[in-house]
């Protein structure tokens, strides 16, 4: 196979072009091949065939970046075919997400300011992500680093002592969530319910949110891994529930995007917050809030009658 490694680099939500790899058959009897890919943002347009003796045939490999946190991805395409010598053979893939923010940037708060929630802290420069939780606010700076203000009467604005390498930022009601760039979570605030109390051994998260009383995480391998209060279900993920590309949470409920521009909710449905409209396709963003959810797609839609 050619080549044996391939490299892929964009933005999140962009779209990436494909790379061509190449099955050459040197036997003397038909490749009968089968490729799997380990990583749900890897795929290929073909995933198995058969190749004649001294032929070659092409496969296009793809990426997709939808709800990918900028980092670092690692994949492998593994093609198989029991009956050859050397088989199987494995094509390393990495993956390149850069975020399309670029510092400085200056963060504008509003609204509600009773325990200084909106009163941006003077000298914050360089955001260029941030979050807001039921009465406080983070900000993460393109250093890598994490400041918190507002409501602190349960530590959720006192970002932890040398923290750093910072991607990502998620604020709960009156908890805090950060992802660092090796995959883990750290989180601290109000812990009544088990949300800060990230599980043990969650590693390869890629994205994080945070509802009420409920922590998210989303791992590499596209699923979801929910902590905390689960009064209505929001931690009880749906079985068979993969290939996740985004996460988010509302009050009491959860979201998750598929690469399909699908959305699975779960949890509380006072209101029919979790009930996703069944024509609702090409998604490409969801948010929970309170008691609602939204998503973002790339055109209108027509809801049908």
């Amino acid at each position: 196979m050619t080549p044996s490694s391939m490299s892929f680099s964009g933005q999140a939500y962009s779209t990436i072009a494909p790379q061509t790899l190449i099955i050459t058959n040197t036997g003397d009897a038909t490749l009968n091949y089968t490729i799997t890919s380990d990583m749900f943002w890897l795929s290929v347009d073909v995933t198995n065939g058969s190749v004649a003796a001294g032929a070659s045939t092409s496969v296009v490999v793809n990426v997709a970046t939808r709800g990918l946190a900028p980092r670092n991805y690692n994949g492998n395409l593994t093609v198989t075919d029991p009956s050859a010598a050397n088989s199987p053979q494995v094509v390393s893939i990495n993956l390149t997400i850069t975020t399309s923010i670029q510092p400085p940037s200056v963060v504008v708060d509003w609204g509600k300011s009773d325990i200084g929630q909106t009163n941006v802290p003077v000298g914050l420069t360089n955001a260029v992500a941030v979050s807001g939780g039921g009465y406080h606010s983070l900000a993460l700076r393109s250093d890598g680093t994490a400041m918190g203000w507002g409501g602190n009467d349960h530590g959720q604005a006192n970002v932890p002592a040398l923290l750093t390498n910072v991607m990502a930022v998620a604020c709960g009601q009156y908890h805090s969530l950060v992802l660092k760039s090796d995959g883990t979570v750290v989180a601290w605030g109000v812990d009544n319910c088990g949300q800060t109390n990230v599980p043990v051994g969650l590693t390869n998260v890629v994205a994080i949110s945070a509802g009420y009383y409920h922590s998210l995480a989303l791992r590499s391998d596209g699923t979801v891994v929910v902590f905390g209060d689960n009064t209505y279900g929001q931690t009880n993920i749906p079985v068979g529930l993969t290939n996740v590309v985004a996460v988010s949470g509302g009050g009491y409920h959860s979201l998750a995007l598929r690469p399909d521009g699908t959305v699975v909710a779960w949890g509380n449905n006072t209101y029919g917050q979790t009930n996703v409209p069944v024509w609702l396709t090409n998604a490409v963003a969801v948010a929970g809030c309170g008691y609602g959810s939204l998503l973002l797609t790339p055109a209108a839609l027509t809801c049908p009658h």
